[in-house]
């Protein structure tokens, strides 16, 4: 009797310890699946934030480019439109005018294109200068000169909304070309600007006098 007795209680611990092993079994099982589903969601949702990203990225790119090349088709536009003006032209020719110890270079510029004046002369004052090498015409205001022809292209403002904005160095002066003392070397512009051209408007603000 006693031989029985710890037969089955020795029997009793074995079927005890298997199931338990069994749960530990399956407690693991089911924490691996979790971890895996976890895991598999975390994938997910970072597929999908880059995949937006992307998506963000790539139409910020074609709104940039569509944007330069509305720019550049309105710029060639510009270009197109002013183009004829080129036919009434003096000089459609970089050349060297005049003669004296004074130099400057004078681009004349009317949409896309331009040519570069290399001016001589013994004089120190823009306007004369340019008006003595017959560069300019215009006329005399109480500020001095109001230029209206350059190159032999006229900008009739009270037609076209037209001008000829004047710069030194790419930047608009402050005064017209009667109230500037020239310095041997010096690079100026004279700008064909119309109210009518955008491209141009842009970079002048007032006509040069």
């Amino acid at each position: 009797m006693k031989k029985s007795t710890k037969t089955l209680l020795a029997a009793f611990i074995c079927t005890c310890a298997l199931t338990f092993t069994g749960c530990g079994n399956n407690t693991s099982t089911v924490s691996t699946s979790s971890a895996t589903s976890s895991a598999d969601a975390s994938t997910a949702v970072s597929t999908a934030i880059e995949s937006a990203a992307t998506s963000s990225s790539a139409s910020n790119v074609s709104s940039v480019e569509s944007a330069a090349s509305v720019s550049n088709n309105e710029s060639v536009t510009t270009s197109d439109a002013l183009s004829p003006l080129w036919d009434n032209a003096q000089y459609k020719e970089d050349t060297e005018i005049g003669e004296g110890t004074n130099t400057i270079k004078l681009e004349v510029k009317i949409g896309g294109k331009s040519v570069t004046l290399t001016v001589k002369s013994d004089k120190d004052n823009l306007a004369d200068i340019l008006t003595d090498n017959k560069i300019v015409d215009g006329d005399n205001s109480e500020y001095g000169l109001y230029i209206k022809k350059v190159n032999g292209v006229l900008a009739d403002y009270d037609t076209d909304k037209a001008f000829w904005g004047l710069y030194k160095d790419g930047e608009m002066t402050a005064t017209g070309a009667s109230s500037i003392t020239i310095k041997d070397g010096e690079h100026y512009e004279l700008v064909y600007t119309s109210d009518n051209a955008t491209a141009e408007t842009s970079t002048a603000e007032q006509p040069a006098a």
